[in-house]
């Protein structure tokens, strides 16, 4: 049994202080979110730094991804400071940049386009012929919503459109959902 804290020091990814301990089993993991840099500590450093996250037995405050402790924030997420996992941007964003760090950094999916899922790194594609997409879409589909909806008559809406184009003067389109002027 040890004499001190110190005789048989916690290594570092854990933390511990109990006297009178048979070695590093009495030592407990670094808890997600944080980190233990340093052997023998009381507690854990600190948390984890903004753009990452720490799982268990963090040894950094900016895990790089070469082992199992964490990892730079991915594309389509964000980490803020203290983070044990990746938070998704949602249906309707994306975000193309790893090491995020706030929600705010999720960007509302692009005009023509539409982000059908959460944590995507570009949006899914470009918006059906027929229907018009605004922005901050999550189908190609839309259907009358502030994000974009069905093609209405006397306009028009090729693939990727962001809004619908009207019909030049003389030409007439009687029906919704459509992909041309039909002359």
């Amino acid at each position: 049994s040890t004499q001190h804290r110190q005789q048989y020091p916690c290594p570092a990814g854990t933390y511990g202080n109990e006297t009178g301990a048979g070695g590093s089993e009495s030592c407990a993991p670094c808890p997600p979110g944080q980190y233990c840099e340093q052997a023998g500590s009381d507690l854990p450093q600190g948390f984890c730094a903004p753009g990452y996250y720490c799982v268990l037995n963090a040894t950094v405050p900016n895990p790089d991804g070469s082992d199992s402790t964490g990892s730079p924030c991915p594309a389509g997420h964000y980490c803020p400071m203290g983070a044990s996992q990746a938070t998704a941007c949602s249906s309707g964003f994306f975000n193309n940049k790893t090491h995020q760090s706030a929600v705010g950094e999720c960007v509302l999916c692009s005009p023509g386009f539409y982000c059908s899922q959460p944590g995507l790194p570009l949006p899914s594609g470009p918006c059906t012929q027929g229907y018009f997409c605004s922005g901050g879409t999550d189908t190609a589909t839309p259907r009358d919503s502030s994000a974009g909806g069905v093609c209405p008559m006397g306009a028009y809406c090729p693939a990727q459109s962001a809004a619908p184009v009207n019909c030049s003067a003389g030409y007439h389109q009687p029906l919704a959902e459509q992909a041309s002027s039909g002359a």
